[in-house]
């Protein structure tokens, strides 16, 4: 090669090198890169705009061009709105959606594109396993990312503990029934005047399919197999029905709940229940109802010698497939779903964040401190529909407490009708 030639290529080398330099600067306008440019219409469910006013004012400062437009969406008519949204093509290009309805409104969200380089071992590093099984589908795809992720605690009233002679808080199953049977106050006729633990019906128990849930998990139960969307309830469901429900059954030994008692968080503010199962929410609504009710949280108990778990309910935002403006849509919700933004979010609610760099830091309240811990935990379930599957649960809790049916068979019919529910 001649010297003349070496001198040329070295020149047209130096050339595109400083042209790529200009051009990631900005310097040269007309092959600087467009801007994120969009309008986004973001629904929320029962979030309020003050909520996600800072994370939405946070994310505009890195994509000025991109605005969003948030709308608070009551859960009560929820579904129908968006459904009925999307066929018209009006719906939003973000929307929330509970892990209750991912069968039945997955083929209508837009899965994180690849090309934004995080994959779903990333979602695994960066969240936590319940969120994991629900948003990531067989083939690896994304489909939304978690805020959230609330698992039921239990409250018990310290003054009637202490009144009680209670001097060694209860933790396991075991325990607590002891316990409850213990503070359990019965008339002469064996009606219940004041139960130890609000639990084993279902209509006046609040969250009562989280409670039965972790119960049913808590015995090795899937309940669903993910792989192949069906029911897969285990020889420990008759099991696992029966110890729920013995605390409603008069004809049981652990027989100290009437299903005729006020609802359980009510009763628990009335001080007519010494313990009871909550959300984290449900916190400060106990405290509104009784501001002078003196009760400390617990973990939700577990089986002694079992492998902890506890059910895990959560909310996440996800990009409608009929979005005009997917990529901003995603920037959006990878940024609420990051550090700051999620962040964010757990300082605005009650809720435990689903991110394990957030609950590395620890509760900001130690009254929410026990589910900050057991959110690692957590699991969830392959719901195919929300309403349906807890009717299916109530049937079937009061058909055995009616004698209607044994354990074991209503547990045949709760496969039976969860069957039908899966397309």
């Amino acid at each position: 090669m001649s010297p003349r030639l070496k001198q040329i290529l070295l020149l047209v080398g130096a050339a595109f090198i400083l042209l790529i330099i200009l051009v990631v600067l900005g310097v040269l306008p007309g092959l600087r890169s467009t801007p994120l440019s969009a309008s986004l219409q973001f629904w929320g469910l029962d979030d309020d705009r003050q909520t996600w006013q800072p994370i939405m004012e946070a994310f505009q400062k890195q994509y000025p061009n991109v605005q969003i437009s948030y709308q608070e969406i009551s859960e009560v008519n929820y579904e129908d709105r968006l459904i009925n949204a999307l066929a018209a093509g009006k719906g939003p290009d973000i929307f929330t959606l509970k892990n209750y309805w991912i069968t039945k409104h997955q083929d209508k969200t837009y899965p994180l594109p690849q090309s934004f380089g995080f994959s779903s071992a990333d979602f695994k590093k960066n969240f936590v396993d319940a969120a994991a099984d629900d948003l990531i589908t067989s083939s690896g795809r994304i489909i939304g990312l978690p805020m959230f992720m609330d698992t039921p605690v239990l409250l018990y009233n310290k003054d009637i503990f202490n009144t009680k002679g209670i001097a060694k808080i209860p933790s396991s199953w075991e325990e607590i029934t002891a316990v409850a049977l213990e503070i359990t106050d019965k008339s002469q006729t064996g009606e219940i005047i004041n139960s130890g633990l609000a639990l084993g019906a279902t209509k006046n128990i609040d969250h009562f399919f989280e409670i039965i849930s972790s119960v049913f998990l808590q015995k090795g139960d899937n309940i669903v197999n993910r792989s192949y969307s069906r029911p897969d309830l285990s020889e420990n469901s008759a099991g696992a029905l029966s110890f729920y429900i013995s605390f409603a059954d008069s004809s049981q030994k652990n027989y100290i709940w009437s299903g005729r008692a006020v609802n359980s968080l009510d009763s628990f503010a009335q001080e007519r229940a010494a313990m009871v199962f909550a959300l984290p929410e449900d916190i400060a609504r106990v405290k509104a109802k009784n501001p002078h009710l003196n009760f400390a949280v617990l973990p939700f108990p577990q089986f002694t010698n079992s492998r902890p778990v506890v059910y895990g309910s959560h909310a996440f935002p996800a990009v409608s497939r009929f979005s005009r403006s997917p990529e901003a849509a995603w920037r959006f919700i990878l940024f609420a779903a990051g550090q700051e933004g999620a962040k964010l979010y757990t300082d605005a609610t009650s809720h435990p964040p689903a991110r394990r760099d957030l609950l590395a830091q620890g509760a900001p309240k130690e009254e929410l401190q026990p589910n900050f811990r057991q959110t690692l935990i957590a699991k969830s379930w392959l719901v195919p529909d929300e309403a349906g599957a807890k009717n299916i649960f109530q049937e079937a809790v009061a058909s055995v407490l009616s004698k209607i049916l044994t354990p074991q068979q209503a547990v045949n019919q709760i496969e039976n009708k969860l069957r039908i529910l899966f397309p």
